[in-house]
């Protein structure tokens, strides 16, 4: 065999091994377009161009990545009893991995409100818009995780002229410490001693954030909540009160 003859070979297997990759869910290729070939991403990314609300939302935040695209994709197709597309069903018989491992568990369209849990973890995932006066609309998305300690991860987007802009937390959301909570603010260096859950609850209805601290002695506390009230695209802390926090739904 010459030289020539076992480069053509080596080729046509290394042609053949990354066919085989791309069936068994290898990362999609692009077209000259930069939109991925592979049937099941084709499939997500036309569903996903008539999601309108909190469904398009979930999906416009990982946007960029079109492994996310078509796991959202499907958990809406899910939720929705909606048929899933065989392609997307058969990729997901292949590879038997996910790369967003929850499920929605409440979607309410007409309020803008959605959650997600995890499967096989603790972690909950919250989403909701607000109106702006601009024309333009405030995503907010919240990550609530356990282990040992109960802690929120935000993320703040602003949607105007059909572009999604990541903004800074601090922003928008005012950080809340367990000292916002005290009696009296000399206080604040016992609080150094132990690690405080604070969570913040979006809203289903309504427009505030209510953010709560988890007490066992409101000795003191002059509460155990505190309104982040709505102003036309950012928040404001409101008064702290106790009250009965919030279900988790």
């Amino acid at each position: 065999m010459t030289l020539q003859q076992i480069v053509s070979h080596v080729i046509t297997l290394l042609s053949i091994l990354a066919l085989s990759a791309a069936a068994v869910g290898a990362p999609p290729s692009k077209g000259d377009s930069g939109v991925s070939t592979n049937p099941a991403y084709m499939a997500s990314e036309h569903y996903a161009k008539n999601l309108k609300g909190i469904e398009y939302f979930f999906i416009e935040t990982t946007r960029a990545k079109a492994e996310m695209t078509l796991e959202k994709s499907r958990l809406l197709m899910l939720y929705n009893k909606q048929a899933v597309p065989t392609v997307i069903n058969d990729y997901f018989a292949r590879t038997e991995t996910h790369v967003f491992p929850y499920a929605i568990s409440l979607l309410d369209q007409k309020g803008g409100y959605l959650k997600l849990t995890c499967i096989g973890c603790e972690n909950t995932q919250y989403m909701t818009y607000w109106n702006v006066s601009d024309k333009s609309k405030l995503v907010v998305e919240i990550d609530h995780s356990c282990g040992p300690v109960c802690d929120d991860q935000i993320k703040v987007y602003n949607f105007k002229d059909r572009v999604l802009t990541k903004l800074r937390r601090d922003q928008v959301i005012p950080r809340i410490k367990a000292a916002d909570f005290l009696l009296e603010s000399k206080n604040a260096p016992l609080l150094e001693q132990d690690a405080w859950e604070i969570a913040y609850h979006l809203p289903r209805k309504g427009k505030d954030i209510l953010v709560t601290l988890f007490l066992t002695d409101k000795t003191l506390f002059k509460g155990n909540c505190l309104p982040l009230l709505w102003k036309d695209g950012k928040f404001e802390k409101g008064e702290v009160s106790f009250c009965t926090p919030p279900s988790a739904s």
